[in-house]
């Protein structure tokens, strides 16, 4: 309750809305909180909610949560200035077209009341939705329930925890139904639920204390939910990590963006710029090198055996933590409601590749210079097998029946497999 700690709040808070002005609504909750918690600071929460009113009154700290919050105001009006010409103007009412000014202008600010189908696929679907695509957030969900009515720990610990875990819930009922209540609440073509970034860490804090609640001081259970959290998570990276390190906005037709975007493109070598490029490393190995290390951190942290762990522990830790990543998995492999096929390209995007930066990295186009340089003799028609085979993962089927054509004279049968 220091007042140092008021005034980083403070800056905090504020910050929420410099960083996303969709924050605006959930930082009013969080300000009415820490109104709470600073202006009677006492030993306890316990003891707070048991004599609010003999606590002692201490304006200090909230003045300093305010000038904490004030810290952020000057470089945003600034923004504002220089981008649009007005300190007062914030960027909703900056838009590129008549239609989204059309939008932004009904009910608050583009705002209405949330239609419980917006509600639904932002929470549920796995090609757009917050759990649906992040599967370890379902752990920060089933939090809720035993944080608010049973929580452990000593009376003033389970007292902190049912306050902050209302408080946390409101911000989160709030954050949904604001979107779900958005006239453009898909947000244009992202990765994911855009606008619901700001929920990320409060269900997994969510999520981290189910666990720690499960495991206890058992060492079996403790392995379990070591597996389950680090499956889950690598889950979460793999769903949405993967599309959003290749590309960051997405056809909102496109239902299953790792199966569908993700696989495809990562197997033909359509990878987003890296900053090796800046010392000259043109190849597109680093990003596959950066992708290894994301999808590397969660199996770390499921998988690293810690140093009190027996053998049946690691293999109770191991067996969960595959079950844990299969399962959070399947609404990514589920069947489209489009009826389009898994593991190539979606119709909406096979039309990247021509248009896509950095040009002439991919693996087509070396495998094409490769098979050009052959021809028809020696191994080209096995790498014009391969290429067409290649083609047809993104989407480019005449073209792969013209190369197939050019192979006719080698069955393919008599060709290597070709890996990845």
């Amino acid at each position: 309750m220091r007042t140092g700690v008021a005034f980083l709040a403070g800056f905090l808070t504020s910050a929420c809305v410099v960083l996303e002005y969709h924050a605006l609504f959930m930082t009013v909750v969080m300000s009415l909180f820490a109104v709470f918690t600073f202006w009677r600071p006492v030993a306890s929460v316990q003891a707070l909610l048991a004599r609010p009113r003999r606590a002692p009154v201490s304006p200090t700290r909230l003045l300093a949560f305010a000038a904490g919050g004030l810290v952020n105001i000057p470089h945003m009006m600034y923004f504002h200035w220089a981008a649009y010409g007005n300190p007062f103007t914030p960027g909703h009412q900056q838009l590129e077209s008549t239609a989204f000014a059309t939008e932004h202008q009904t009910g608050l600010w583009g705002i209405v009341w949330p239609s419980w189908e917006h509600m639904r696929a932002l929470a549920i679907d796995p090609g757009f939705g917050f759990f649906g695509m992040s599967p370890f957030m379902w752990l920060g969900l089933l939090s809720v329930p035993v944080l608010v009515l049973a929580p452990s720990g000593g009376t003033s610990r389970r007292a902190h925890l049912r306050l902050i875990s209302i408080v946390w819930l409101a911000l989160m009922s709030i954050v949904f139904c604001i979107n779900a209540g958005f006239v453009a609440w898909r947000g244009g073509w992202t990765v994911g639920p855009r606008y619901l970034v700001v929920c990320a860490p409060f269900f997994a804090f969510g999520g981290v204390l189910l666990l720690e609640r499960f495991a206890g001081r058992n060492r079996s259970r403790r392995a379990i939910a070591r597996g389950v959290g680090g499956g889950l998570a690598l889950a979460s990276v793999v769903s949405i990590g993967t599309v959003s390190i290749l590309y960051d906005t997405l056809p909102d037709t496109i239902a299953r963006p790792f199966a569908q975007f993700s696989i495809p493109f990562a197997r033909t070598g359509f990878v987003a710029h890296h900053i090796g490029e800046w010392l000259g490393f043109t190849s597109t190995t680093f990003w596959y090198v950066v992708c290894a290390a994301m999808l590397l951190a969660p199996a770390v942290a499921g998988l690293w055996p810690p140093s009190e762990e027996r053998p049946p522990q690691t293999i109770e830790r191991f067996m969960s933590f595959a079950l844990a990543f299969v399962v959070g998995m399947v609404p990514a492999f589920s069947e489209p409601p489009d009826g389009t096929r898994l593991l190539v390209a979606h119709p909406s995007v096979a039309g990247f590749t021509g248009i896509w930066e950095p040009a002439g990295q991919d693996r087509l186009t070396a495998l094409r210079e490769e098979a050009d340089s052959y021809g028809t003799r020696g191994k080209g028609p096995c790498l014009y097998w391969n290429l067409a085979q290649l083609e047809r993962v993104v989407g480019q089927d005449p073209i792969a029946a013209r190369d197939e054509a050019k192979a006719r004279s080698v069955p393919h049968a008599a060709c290597a497999r070709l890996r990845f």
